[in-house]
C-alpha cells in the first residue's frame, strides 16, 4: 500500500491535537509528518520533509494558511493542499482556487469521517497523478469546480438570493479562470 506524508497546520492546539488522534492515518495510507502551530513553522517543516499532503487553517499568527500556500506553490505545484477553516467567506475561497487548493473544511460542521473522505479523495488524485502526469492539469480544473459547487451549495443558499449567487457565479468565474 502507498504511503503519503501529512502535514497538519493549526494554531489552536486543541484542534490540532483532535486531529491527530481522530483520524486513523495508518489506515488511509497516511504517515503524519509532522504539525505546526503556524505557517513559518509548518514551511520549515515542508523544507525538511517534503510532505505529499498539508492540511491547514486559514488563519494562523505569524504566517497564515494563505501565505504558506502562496510560498509552497511558488515552487511546487505537485503537494496537495486542504484548507481546514471556521471562515464561510468566498474571498477566502477564491483566494484559495488561485493558489490550487485540493480541497476545503468547515471546522465547524467537520467529523471524522468527513475528513477521512477528503483525504481519500486526495489520495485517489495523488494516485492517479502517479500514474499519469497529464491527469493532473485535467484534474485541477475539475477540482475548482467542484470545491465551487461545494461552497455554493453548502454555504451561499443561507447568504443571498438566486440572482444573488447568478451574480457571484459569473464573477468566480472570470476572476478565476
Amino acid at each position: 500500500m502507498r504511503k503519503y506524508k501529512i502535514l497538519i497546520v493549526e494554531d489552536e492546539v486543541l484542534v490540532r491535537g483532535g486531529l491527530k488522534a481522530m483520524i486513523d492515518w495508518e489506515k488511509l495510507g497516511l504517515e503524519l509528518a509532522g504539525d505546526a502551530a503556524n505557517g513559518a513553522e509548518a514551511l520549515e517543516i515542508y523544507r525538511e520533509c517534503r510532505p505529499d499532503i498539508i492540511l491547514t487553517d486559514i488563519r494562523m499568527p505569524v504566517m497564515d494558511g494563505l501565505e504558506l500556500t502562496a510560498s509552497i506553490r511558488h515552487k511546487d505545484r505537485q503537494t496537495k493542499i486542504i484548507f481546514l477553516t471556521c471562515y464561510e467567506d468566498f474571498t477566502y475561497l477564491q483566494e484559495a482556487m488561485r493558489l490550487g487548493v485540493s480541497d476545503y473544511i468547515l471546522k465547524l460542521k467537520m467529523k471524522p469521517d468527513e475528513i477521512e473522505q477528503v483525504l481519500k479523495k486526495v489520495c485517489g488524485q495523488l494516485d492517479r497523478e502517479r500514474k499519469d502526469p497529464e491527469y493532473s492539469a485535467v484534474k485541477n480544473e475539475a477540482m475548482k469546480e467542484d470545491i465551487f459547487s461545494i461552497f455554493f451549495i453548502a454555504v451561499l443558499p443561507r447568504k443571498i438570493s438566486k440572482a444573488g449567487k447568478r451574480s457571484w457565479i459569473l464573477r468566480w468565474r472570470k476572476e478565476t479562470w
